[in-house]
């Protein structure tokens, strides 16, 4: 499940695929393995929320981003420029 939600947050999806897959992160991600599954992807998954963010105003998609930026605190470090 971890694997196809991250599929469908690649940039070669549709702009509602991607929206859907980002939502349904967030539900995943209270999994501690599939915390740690999603981790080395952290890259891809930060720049297809910044990308929907920008495309669309919506407050499960912040609400999923903030998540995201919660579980993964101590690794977004090196994204932190481009979420600013």
């Amino acid at each position: 499940m971890v694997q196809g939600i991250f599929n469908n947050m690649e940039n070669s999806q549709p702009l509602p695929v991607k929206f859907q897959a980002a939502c349904a992160l967030e539900k995943i991600l209270s999994n501690d393995t599939a915390t740690e599954q999603v981790k080395p992807g952290l890259d891809t998954i930060l720049k297809c929320y910044l990308s929907l963010m920008n495309e669309f105003d919506n407050e499960d998609l912040v609400s999923a981003f903030e998540s995201v930026m919660t579980i993964f605190a101590d690794d977004i470090k090196p994204y932190a420029i481009d979420i600013c």
